[in-house]
């Protein structure tokens, strides 16, 4: 909505519209179709971040069961070959449910012995040259297990 007064962020008056388009308010329904196109030969950034999170997912805690609600927070390194190297995982809570995480050395155990079994070059986007990286999984009770 417009209105006949409203200013945008940077403190300047909207354009203004035909006084015949205002309404009893003073304001402007202004209704514009978006286009979106995505470029076949170069995948849109996000669709290849959901991919590795979902292969982390899958790999990491697709056969864990967890008693709380958190974060899996992993820094991995690799070889050219895709052969972990090195990995860190720590557990956070989840900002949507803090009291509902608890700390599991156990877990975090078995998160960082599995991330330095991965195999990076089945991973979506897998370049040789770049050999180190970062990403964080929600775990819950209900969303653990699942393939």
């Amino acid at each position: 909505m417009i209105s006949s007064s409203s200013s945008n962020a940077r403190g300047r008056s909207s354009p203004p519209a035909p006084d015949a388009l205002y309404d009893e308010k003073g304001q402007v329904e202004v209704v514009a179709p978006v286009g979106v196109s995505f470029s076949s030969t170069q995948p849109a950034p996000w669709l290849q971040q959901n991919a590795q999170r979902a292969f982390f997912r899958k790999q990491l805690l697709g056969n864990e069961r967890v008693n709380s609600v958190g974060v899996a927070v992993a820094s991995y390194q690799a070889d050219a070959k895709g052969k972990t190297t090195g990995c860190l995982v720590y557990l956070i809570p989840a900002e949507v449910r803090p009291n509902d995480f608890k700390l599991d050395g156990d877990l975090q155990s078995r998160l960082n012995s599995a991330c330095m079994k991965l195999d990076l070059s089945q991973m979506p986007g897998f370049e040789p040259g770049k050999a180190q990286g970062m990403f964080s999984l929600e775990y819950a009770p209900w969303t653990v297990g699942i393939h």
